[in-house]
C-alpha cells in the first residue's frame, strides 16, 4: 500500500513537471454602472430618446486609447448614420456608397475640416481632438448632413426610446457628466463612482442657445 502511495506521488510529481500549473492570471479590478433618465426643463417637449450621456474622466481617471475607426456611409441622398459618437481621438470614415460625387465639410467651431468632394466608392476621413457636437454638410447637396459628436472619453451611451440610460463597466473614480441631444444639453456636474457600485441619478437638460 505505501509502494503504492509513493508511486502515485512520484507520478503526479513528474505531471507537475511536464505539464506546469497555467501562471495566474491578472487580478479583476472591480467597475462600477451609472444609471438613469433625462429630463428637460421648461414646457417645451423635447424628444429625449437616442440622446448621448457620457463621463469626462477628471486628471486622476485616465481613460484608455481611442476605439477603432467609425464610419459614417453615404447612399440614397443622406448620411447613415445622421449623428455619430465617437470618442476624443478616434477617426471618423465618410464612405461614398451612391452612384453619384458628394462631399464633406465642417465649420464646427475648433473641429473645423473639409474633405472635399469624393466619388462612387472612395472615402475620406478625419480625427477630431475637441470634444462636442461638430455638424458636417455636403457642399453638393444642400440640406444634406449630419453630426458627429465627440466624447471625451469611451465612456459614453445613447439613450432609450424611453429617455433612459446606462454605462457599464466604468472604472471607479471621479468624472464629470453630462449629455447632449440636436438643440440640447446639460450642464457638466461631478460625479463620483465607486468600485462595485450601481449608482443612479436623473440628467436635466436645458435649450442651447443658437
Amino acid at each position: 500500500m505505501r509502494a503504492r502511495y509513493a508511486l502515485s506521488l512520484l507520478l503526479c510529481g513528474l505531471a507537475a513537471c511536464v505539464h506546469p500549473p497555467p501562471p495566474p492570471g491578472p487580478p479583476a479590478v472591480d467597475t462600477a454602472s451609472l444609471a438613469g433618465s433625462l429630463f428637460g426643463t421648461g414646457e417645451v417637449k423635447a424628444d429625449f430618446s437616442r440622446a448621448v450621456v457620457f463621463l469626462d474622466p477628471l486628471p486622476e481617471t485616465h481613460a484608455p486609447a481611442a476605439l477603432g475607426d467609425a464610419e459614417v456611409r453615404v447612399q440614397r441622398g443622406r448620411f447613415d448614420p445622421s449623428v455619430q459618437v465617437v470618442q476624443r481621438g478616434q477617426r471618423v470614415t465618410w464612405a461614398n456608397l451612391d452612384p453619384v460625387f458628394h462631399g464633406v465639410f465642417s465649420y464646427s467651431r475648433r473641429n473645423e475640416f473639409d474633405l472635399g468632394v469624393f466619388a462612387p466608392n472612395e472615402h475620406r476621413s478625419a480625427a477630431f481632438a475637441e470634444a462636442g457636437p461638430v455638424r458636417f454638410h455636403c457642399p453638393i447637396h444642400i440640406g444634406e448632413g449630419g453630426v458627429v459628436f465627440v466624447a471625451p472619453s469611451p465612456y459614453f451611451t445613447r439613450s432609450s426610446r424611453l429617455a433612459s440610460f446606462e454605462l457599464r463597466g466604468v472604472p471607479p473614480g471621479r468624472y464629470r457628466l453630462s449629455a447632449w441631444t440636436d438643440g440640447w444639453s446639460a450642464a457638466p456636474r461631478e460625479i463620483t463612482l465607486r468600485a462595485g457600485e450601481a449608482a443612479h441619478t436623473e440628467v436635466l437638460l436645458r435649450p442651447e442657445r443658437e
